[in-house]
């Protein structure tokens, strides 16, 4: 496990950190504003009954083992320099500690989410993501971070950057707001396709056990199904409504199930996994009218 540790990102990390130790105290820090009103939030984040004293800020690596186990949670770096993680997972359900509300309403270094994998009492690996569609940080901003949790006695070795674009709140259509709803930006079944093609990937390298490229690939697959089938034109052989249950078993179920096997290194419980989300998709198929299109990702 430890070999795949040492890939060109990895080794990127110790070039960035050796820089930062190296250069001036001076040295810029770009800050991002929120491109949404906050008040709002504010209101509803009083209204949850959300409370600042819940929010963390992990300084030490035992700090970290307060998560979720695989589970990404929104974080900031704040203007000063602290590093603010909300106390819910990013998927529980009416969480209202939103990145703006994170940064007290403030600019921030970057913002977005943090993963944590760790046993009982060992942090084996931390995914930090600048995916904050409200800040719409640069993707390097998130390497702001990398010091904070290296200060933190997290090893290099252990941090991994995810830095693909993201989606920013600027960048949704004009027509997002009407009661229409946001012009489709992609065909259906072109994303079914790409959907396919990635899910094959996942199979073959949870057959390999090559657990970063099988993470990679399933983060692309989440994507694609959490972001882009709502954004796409309607299906052409079934409402959109009777697939989308589908679609909530992966994102709830299969995905959660699958990555934490596959970070575990676990690879019966990741070729379950694999079935599991096979499982779905053909289930969606039938449900679609299309059950002659048949998926089978893992290869023996």
């Amino acid at each position: 496990m430890a070999a795949r540790f040492r890939s060109t990102a990895t080794l990127g990390l110790f070039a960035y950190l050796l820089a930062v130790g190296c250069g001036s105290p001076s040295r810029p820090v770009l800050l991002f504003d929120t491109r949404v009103q906050t008040a709002a939030l504010r209101q509803r984040f009083a209204a949850d009954h959300g409370s600042m004293d819940q929010v963390k800020l992990p300084r030490r690596s035992s700090d970290f083992l307060q998560f979720v186990s695989g589970k990404r949670y929104a974080f900031v770096v704040r203007r000063n320099g602290v590093l603010a993680v909300a106390p819910l997972p990013t998927d529980a359900s009416h969480n209202p500690y939103a990145h703006e509300i994170l940064a007290l309403g403030e600019a921030v270094v970057t913002a977005g989410g943090i993963t944590v994998v760790h046993t009982r009492d060992t942090v084996s690996k931390i995914v930090i993501d600048a995916d904050s569609a409200t800040y719409c940080p640069t993707p390097d901003s998130v390497r702001e971070a990398v010091p904070i949790l290296a200060q933190a006695g997290i090893p290099s070795d252990r941090i991994r950057v995810d830095n693909r674009p993201r989606t920013c709140a600027a960048d949704q259509p004009a027509a997002a707001s009407s009661t229409a709803g946001p012009l489709p930006t992609r065909d259906y079944g072109d994303v079914m396709v790409e959907m396919d093609r990635r899910f094959r990937l996942v199979g073959e390298a949870v057959g390999e056990k090559r657990g970063d490229l099988a993470d990679y690939e399933l983060f692309g697959l989440l994507r694609s199904v959490r972001d882009d089938l709502p954004q796409a034109g309607p299906p052409e052989t079934a409402r959109r409504e009777r697939l989308q249950p589908f679609a909530r078993t992966f994102i709830d179920s299969d995905f959660p199930f699958l990555r934490q096997a596959i970070w575990d290194e676990d690879w019966a419980r990741a070729r379950e996994g694999v079935a599991r989300v096979t499982a779905t998709c053909n289930g969606c198929h039938a449900a679609g009218n299309v059950g002659f299109v048949k998926v089978g990702a893992l290869h023996p």
